[in-house]
């Protein structure tokens, strides 16, 4: 899904889409962005068609900090909290789906941390996967 957008300050490829849809059913969520120029990877929402025109600018991937998993997080749902850096240099971060996040820290290589509920359940979900299941009727 690479295609390229070259501006005066910026060469963007479209990296990948995430896995938000709308009411219709398209596509309505985060895309990322590499800018050619500088190698760094930009977060685009839907406010703009290219990372420089949405509301919030330019909005870096943030590889200092790392991604957070939390059980809850936007709209009390289990979610990332995902870093990001503005123009200026400032700090900011974006909610994002466990499914999205875990695509995003495979093909950008960033580091995750993951609140201590998130762990407990990991934990779980180990233990269940030994236990002898017996097949249901449904």
């Amino acid at each position: 899904m690479r295609r390229g957008t070259v501006t005066d300050e910026f060469k963007w490829t479209l990296l990948w889409r995430d896995s938000q849809k709308g009411r219709t059913g398209g596509h309505y969520g985060h895309s990322f962005y590499r800018d050619e120029l500088t190698g760094k990877v930009a977060l685009k929402d839907m406010s703009g068609d290219l990372p420089h025109t949405t509301d919030d600018g330019v909005l870096w991937v943030d590889r200092s900090r790392p991604v957070i998993f939390m059980m809850r997080g936007w709209d009390y749902n289990a979610s990332a909290s995902f870093p990001l850096l503005t123009e200026s240099g400032e700090t900011s971060m974006t909610g994002m789906s466990w499914v999205d996040a875990i695509r995003a820290c495979r093909e950008l290589d960033l580091r995750v941390k993951v609140d201590p509920e998130v762990g407990e359940l990991f934990r779980l979900m180990a233990d269940l996967a030994v236990l002898n299941f017996e097949k249901g009727d449904d």
